[in-house]
């Protein structure tokens, strides 16, 4: 079984079920079962909380892949990240979750986001002032996809990560 994780690149948008990566990988190895665990904004964040859920994961290979795009995503810049599990890197490189993203523990942000529903000047500004890439994004992003690979290499899985440029 290989099971396949990563944004929408990964699930498929727009395709048909037989047009996805995924797809195309089972065809390829006919007599590996294959789990598409894709989805539209998603990122590695929501991977390796995937991982550490109950959810069936089981299997020998997971495969994530890996887009710039997606250290925003795990940062809980974008507003429609809200309720995502949220990470914070650890002074030792590892992850711990914590909480949700745009929780309670995010007030001001929450507060503007309510209030940029209504009003397109604070959208903008919200998205100029929270869309901004830092170093410490992708610094958290590459410590999740570490993360999923500690995880991975622990339950005697194999975790390969494949890159697409943006």
């Amino acid at each position: 079984r290989v099971n396949f994780f990563g944004c929408s690149f990964v699930y498929g948008e727009g395709l048909n079920d037989d047009q996805t990566l995924p797809y195309f990988y089972s065809q390829l190895a006919s007599d590996v079962h294959v789990m598409n665990y894709g989805f539209h904004g998603r990122g590695a964040h929501q991977a390796l909380a995937i991982m550490q859920s109950g959810r069936d994961t089981k299997g020998e290979v997971n495969f994530f892949l890996a887009v710039p795009f997606h250290a925003e995503r795990s940062a809980c810049r974008p507003v429609w990240t809200n309720h995502s599990p949220r990470y914070e890197l650890q002074p030792d490189g590892s992850v711990k979750r914590n909480g949700s993203c745009g929780d309670s523990g995010d007030l001001p942000w929450y507060l503007l986001t309510r209030a940029a529903a209504y009003s397109n000047i604070l959208a903008s500004a919200e998205n100029s002032i929270r869309g901004r890439k830092t170093d410490a994004d992708f610094d958290l992003y590459v410590a999740l996809i570490r993360s999923m690979a500690t995880l991975s290499h622990e339950r005697g899985q194999r975790f390969v990560v494949g890159f697409m440029k943006s």
